[in-house]
């Protein structure tokens, strides 16, 4: 198969949570679609913050990032026992980091990053055959922040993935990153990312490449197969390959 599309954090994840299902949907296979109160709840999430860097001043008071968070969250909608809990630990967090950092106010919010395959090349040495892309959080003083509205506890492979791809493409860009984290909103949880060498991101995004080249697509059974709109195809499928097999 031809990719299409740029190299992210997300298609990366797409691909190793189910490759057949990312398979699929470049392929435009029909699909039923699923509605999935999480992701609608995350995509909600992430719109607020941005609202809240937007109205919040340079140097706030603690209640006025209390308040400012409050109105910044009135667009989320579900999920309410979750939603009490984001916004609580967002006003907590945001509250000791107006105490501790300088500068309150984040040089990127929701920022998007992208590297053509000629600037890759420049800094690597490798030539993918797109370029690379990613959505930037919030950065600031050095600090890379990625919001997650989900239960996380500890940093997966993925998540570690995630962290070190953007701030490689932080650093292309002329902005050091000296700590990164996950914050995760639901749960209160910061978790510190790893030691996350270029070489080990550019080995994964290979090998996500060469997956895709020799077309190995296969499904992944697990807990988030009652949430995609391939389920009945995937399943009638594997039922077909016992039958037949």
């Amino acid at each position: 198969m031809k990719l299409a599309q740029n190299i992210s954090p997300s298609l990366v994840n797409n691909i190793k949570t189910c490759s057949l299902r990312w398979c699929y949907s470049q392929l435009r296979v029909p699909k039923i679609p699923v509605y999935v109160k999480e992701a609608d709840f995350g995509i909600s999430g992430h719109s607020a913050i941005k609202k809240y860097f937007e109205s919040i001043s340079n140097k706030p008071t603690e209640k006025e990032i209390r308040q400012t968070a409050e109105n910044a969250f009135g667009v989320v909608t579900s999920m309410k026992t979750k939603l009490r809990r984001s916004i609580d630990n967002f006003v907590n967090f945001e509250i000791s980091r107006l105490r501790t950092w300088q500068i309150y106010k984040p040089k990127l919010v929701e920022a998007h990053l992208k590297n053509t395959p000629e600037e890759i090349y420049r800094k690597v040495n490798f030539m993918p055959p797109v370029g690379f892309k990613s959505i930037v959080d919030f950065y600031g003083s050095g600090i890379l922040i990625d919001w997650k509205f989900g239960e996380v506890d500890h940093i997966t492979d993925l998540f570690q993935f995630q962290l070190g791809f953007m701030t490689m493409q932080l650093e292309w860009s002329g902005n050091p990153v000296n700590k990164a984290y996950l914050v995760s909103l639901v749960s209160g949880q910061i978790l510190e990312q790893p030691q996350t060498t270029e070489s080990w991101v550019i080995y994964n995004i290979k090998n996500i490449l060469g997956q895709i080249e020799s077309n190995d697509f296969r499904p992944n059974k697990c807990g988030l197969c009652n949430y995609c709109e391939y389920k009945l195809r995937c399943d009638l499928q594997c039922q077909y390959l016992c039958m037949n097999g």
